[in-house]
């Protein structure tokens, strides 16, 4: 047989064998393999997931709600951590405005001499403490010299006409003198009191007090005319002096001021939206702006019924005892007023909230085991906050220690995705 013949004979044989192998490898790559291992791993990593979360830290694990911390002694003493039974309770709602510590106007004195002077002595200054009547300063006026010689000379004519009179009683009584010497006489006396007490009266618009009337009165041969004495009239601190030894100065011209500084005004600037629930005789707590050491708890005393014009802001005020000084005139307060208790469904402690995942969750715990539940919140003050939704009344919740416990768990949770490449 020649070469041709052979070839010819053996390529059925070929195709045979090729088929074979082919039909082979295919059993193979169907039948021989469970299938395609996952992007990135092999037929077992899903294995090695689920064996990896049951090897985490005791304490952490998953159930059909989602992650859980198991609270054993160690935890819970390290931790801080406190339970609480989901309850109603009392919201006492707050609102927060800004103000200022002023002097109360109702204890303070302008003092201003009634006559102009000349100042000849200074006996008080800036800072002293004063009673009421203490002298401050004295000052010599013409104009007082002149109604003081007017009065002294009607009180001597006075005297005259009541020794005039009383001879002419006498002579009256004894028809010794005529009824029209006696009439006249009568007549006089009664025109020197007038005028006695027309003198007087101007003494006392010139600011001479009666007590200094009658010193006059009694030694007249040793008055020093035209001394004019600035007094006090009311006891407190002198906040302000505007004249100097020497100067000479106008009637009416303010010379000091005096401040009973015992209590002091706190002026607020109410918002309109809380003129509603804002009264007089409201409680109040005040707090110094740069201090919050200061504080003092009040009540209002007075609300503006109007409006200011610029700031929108209607005024109410609170009058505080400040007998130590601590509220100094020109500070800035902040104030917390005191609304009306509401009652709540659910309340919770402010620290009892958490936020995961940007949502606000409490942790429920059902024996040893403690998951945090999504919840909505609702109203608030400084200490706690209302549930709207989330925990069942009757629920034991983590009211202390709840920060601590969101960070063993975010933890734990930020060590298991980075060993699952999640």
């Amino acid at each position: 047989m020649d070469r041709v013949s052979m070839a010819e004979e053996q390529r059925p044989r070929l195709g045979g064998w090729l088929t074979v192998v082919f039909m082979a490898c295919l059993s193979l790559a169907l039948g021989g393999c469970e299938g395609p291992s996952p992007p990135g791993g092999d037929r077992h990593a899903g294995h090695d997931e689920h064996d990896e979360h049951e090897s985490h830290d005791e304490h952490e694990g998953h159930d059909d709600d989602g992650v859980t911390v198991r609270l054993d002694g160690a935890l819970v003493e390290l931790a801080g951590i406190e339970l609480a039974t989901a309850s109603p309770g009392s919201l006492s709602t707050e609102t927060r405005v800004l103000g200022e510590v002023r002097l109360d106007q109702y204890r303070i004195a302008h003092l201003a001499p009634s006559v102009s002077g000349l100042v000849r002595g200074i006996t008080r200054k800036v800072g002293d403490e004063v009673v009421v009547g203490e002298l401050l300063a004295v000052t010599s006026s013409r104009e007082l010299a002149e109604a003081q010689a007017a009065y002294l000379a009607a009180r001597a004519r006075l005297d005259l006409a009541q020794a005039a009179l009383e001879r002419e009683e006498q002579l009256w009584e004894k028809r010794i003198t005529s009824e029209m010497d006696y009439l006249e006489a009568r007549q006089l006396r009664q025109e020197a009191s007038s005028e006695q007490r027309s003198t007087s009266q101007s003494l006392q618009v010139l600011g001479v007090t009666e007590q200094a009337i009658s010193a006059l009165e009694a030694s007249p041969e040793d008055a020093r005319l035209g001394r004019y004495e600035l007094r006090s009239p009311i006891a407190g601190t002198v906040l302000e002096q505007h004249f100097a030894l020497g100067e000479n100065v106008e009637a009416g011209e303010p010379l000091f001021l005096v401040v009973d500084l015992d209590h002091v005004w706190v002026d607020l600037d109410l918002p309109q939206d809380a003129l509603s629930n804002t009264r007089e005789g409201q409680s109040v707590r005040i707090c110094g702006a740069s201090d919050p050491s200061l504080a003092a708890d009040g009540e209002i005393s007075f609300i503006s019924p109007v409006i200011h014009e610029q700031k929108r802001t209607a005024l109410a005020r609170v009058v505080l005892p400040n007998t130590d000084g601590r509220w100094r005139p020109g500070t800035f307060v902040s104030a917390v007023l005191a609304d009306e208790e509401e009652l709540a469904s659910i309340l919770v402690p402010n620290d009892a909230v958490q936020t995961l995942d940007g949502k606000p969750v409490v942790f429920e715990v059902t024996g040893e085991i403690a998951r945090p539940r999504e919840v909505v919140l609702g109203r608030s003050d400084e200490a706690s906050v209302e549930l709207l939704s989330g925990l069942s009344p009757g629920a034991t919740f983590v009211s202390a220690g709840a920060f601590d416990l969101k960070a063993k768990l975010v933890t734990s949770s930020l060590g298991g995705h980075a060993g699952h490449g999640h």
